[in-house]
């Protein structure tokens, strides 16, 4: 009953804010010479958005309370309501107060995606390398088995995505985020440093909006992993990406094009620590901060309606485990457990709070090595992002 609460508490606090951050005042001169003097909030259900005001007629101050509904084109409430819409000024106004309605829709779903990106490449940098060449390097050196990694050149790929929701009232939204990367990089006795490219490809459908949101592009990013002695270990990592977004939405039974660049910038810089337990198990412990922030550019939909540039940005410090098994020195599964905790305003968040827990396997065969690992977060009511990438490494 309490995490009911506490669930239901959060997502109002989160729609309260963005009704607050979307409330905007108008004053819109209609046909007559009456001035109508209101206020728009877009934090509602659905794809809607409340109207509230007056309609000043010479001396007569009529007041208007009124639902606007951005798929149906609908203004609905008080009898004077109508009066925005009428007249050759009306279509204008319609799409005043269409703007922030779709807006709101499609900068929620951008923060949604830039997210599940940010988790994405920070897990695939930090855990999938960074980490597997601090346990190669100083489980080793702790057991007594070799001095130091491997040095010289190595390649990777990984092909995978994330499968990411919104069920709270008014951003319902569902659908993937796939990602395929290679990537090259150099071994030292006490460094590891690389890059990588890849392609970058998502499909949402915006429920609120009766649409959906598609996307692709490119992506590269650099990354490195020092070793500080046989235990500690530093990692950074930074990403660019640039994609092209496609976004169809329904409006009085028709349907709405607009395309647009979407641009993102992410990185992370963490400390970690790796210990062997035993001959059967190591163990690592990170701690640090990822950030990531993400821009649409302005466009015009073919409604004619001009949507100015949107951004959002989000930094988290995060505090996370590894453990691994070495009963086989071919056959090494894992489990991950991350928790973050959200730095910067909460914006399209449910709370500040995330826990991402997964596992995996990973297969070492000579100079190939591979594997395939699931995860998934918790703790923001509403909200779902569960990841499945693949992975392959070859020691050139």
């Amino acid at each position: 009953m309490k995490k009911t609460l506490c669930a239901a508490t959060l997502t109002g606090l989160a729609t309260l804010m963005l009704a607050a951050a979307s409330a905007r005042a108008e004053i819109v001169t209609l046909p007559g010479g009456a001035v109508a003097n209101y206020q728009q909030s877009n934090g509602g259900q659905g794809a809607t958005g409340t109207i509230s005001g007056s309609i000043q007629q010479g001396t007569t101050n009529t007041p208007i309370n009124c639902t606007f509904d951005a798929v149906q084109g609908q203004l609905t409430g008080s009898p004077a309501c109508a009066q925005l819409l009428t007249g050759a000024a009306g279509a204008q106004t319609l799409r005043r107060i269409e703007k922030p309605i779709v807006a709101l829709r499609t900068t929620a779903a951008s923060a949604l995606q830039s997210t599940a990106n940010l988790r994405m490449f920070d897990d695939l940098v930090q855990r999938r390398i960074g980490a597997a060449f601090a346990i190669e390097t100083q489980v080793g050196v702790q057991s007594g088995t070799s001095a130091a990694a491997p040095s010289g050149l190595g390649s990777w790929g990984y092909v995978g995505g994330s499968f990411i929701g919104d069920d709270r009232l008014g951003f319902e939204k569902s659908g993937h985020d796939m990602a395929a990367t290679v990537g090259v990089d150099h071994a030292g006795s006490n460094a590891l440093v690389g890059g990588y490219v890849g392609y970058l490809k998502s499909d949402i459908d915006l429920t609120s909006l009766q649409g959906n949101l598609s996307s692709g592009g490119w992506t590269a990013g650099a990354y490195v992993t020092y070793l500080l002695g046989p235990v500690l270990s530093v990692s950074a990592s930074g990403s660019y990406a640039d994609t092209s977004v496609d976004l169809a939405r329904t409006f009085a039974g028709a349907q709405v094009n607009s395309e647009y660049g979407h641009t993102e910038w992410s990185g992370s810089a963490t400390v970690n620590g790796n210990w062997r337990l035993g001959d059967a198990a190591a163990f690592t412990a990170l701690t640090g901060l990822a950030y990531g922030t993400w821009r649409d550019d302005a466009y015009t939909d073919s409604r004619g309606i001009s949507f100015d540039q949107a951004r959002g940005k989000n930094t988290w410090f995060k505090a996370g485990s590894i453990l691994t098994l070495l009963s086989s020195p071919s056959f090494r599964p894992y489990a991950t457990a991350t928790y973050s905790r959200l730095l910067s305003p909460l914006g399209y968040n449910t709370g500040r709070d995330s826990l991402n827990v997964g596992g995996g396997v990973a297969l070492v065969s000579g100079r190939f090595s591979g594997g395939l690992e699931v995860s998934t977060v918790l703790l923001q009511p509403g909200q779902r992002n569960t990841s499945v990438g693949l992975n392959f490494r070859l020691a050139i």
